[in-house]
C-alpha cells in the first residue's frame, strides 16, 4: 500500500539520521523497487558506510543518472568518496574536476555575498587525492597554496602535516599536527 512504502521510507530515513546503517540495510533491501530517491540515497549512505563501496556506487551513479542531486552537490561528492575508496583515482579526479567547474565561488544567503565552503571542500580534496596515489612532490605545491589562502583552517592543516609525515618530514608534521 502506499501508506506502508511511505511509512517504510520515513523509517529507512529515520535510520539513515541515527546511523544505524545495518538496520537501515535490512529495510532497503525489502523495500518496494523502484524506491524513491532520498530512499536510494540512503540505502547507498550505508552500502559505503558498511564497506560495500561497489553496492554504493551504482546507487550513486543510478541517481546521478536521474538528475537527482541537490543543489548542494552531495550526492555527486559521495560519488567522488566512493570512488577515492575504491582507488578508482582518474575517474574519482574528473568528477572532482567536472564538479569544481559547476561549483560557484561564492553564494548568497539571505542577501549576503560569502565564500562556497564546497569550493574548499573541492580543493583540499585535490590535495589529498595526490597523497592517495603516492605523488607526494606533485602534492606539495597544490598543499603549500592552500596553506597561503587559508593557514589557520583545520583541513588544511591536517593535509599539510599529512603530506610533511607522508615525505618523511616528521618535525615539520609535528608543528602542523
Amino acid at each position: 500500500t502506499p501508506y506502508g512504502v511511505r511509512r517504510r521510507g520515513d523509517l529507512i530515513l529515520a535510520l539513515r539520521l541515527r546511523e544505524r546503517m545495518k538496520a537501515l540495510r535490512r529495510e532497503y533491501e525489502i523495500f518496494q523497487k523502484p524506491a524513491p530517491d532520498w530512499v536510494t540515497n540512503a540505502g547507498a549512505d550505508a552500502h559505503l558506510y558498511l564497506e560495500e563501496p561497489e553496492k554504493a556506487l551504482v546507487r550513486y551513479r543510478q541517481l546521478l543518472s536521474k538528475g537527482w542531486d541537490p543543489a548542494n552537490g552531495n550526492i555527486t561528492m559521495a560519488k567522488y568518496y566512493t570512488l577515492v575508496e575504491l582507488g578508482k583515482y582518474a575517474e574519482a579526479e574528473k568528477v572532482l574536476e567536472e564538479f569544481d567547474v559547476k561549483t560557484p565561488a561564492q553564494l548568497v544567503d539571505r542577501g549576503v555575498l560569502m565564500d562556497n565552503p564546497r569550493k574548499q571542500e573541492i580543493a583540499l580534496n585535490r590535495g589529498w587525492l595526490l597523497l592517495y596515489q603516492d605523488r607526494l612532490s606533485k602534492a606539495q605545491p597544490t598543499v603549500d597554496d592552500l596553506m597561503s589562502r587559508s593557514p589557520f583552517d583545520s583541513g588544511t592543516r591536517n593535509l599539510m602535516a599529512h603530506t610533511d609525515l607522508w615525505r618523511g618530514w616528521p618535525r615539520l608534521a609535528l608543528e602542523d599536527f
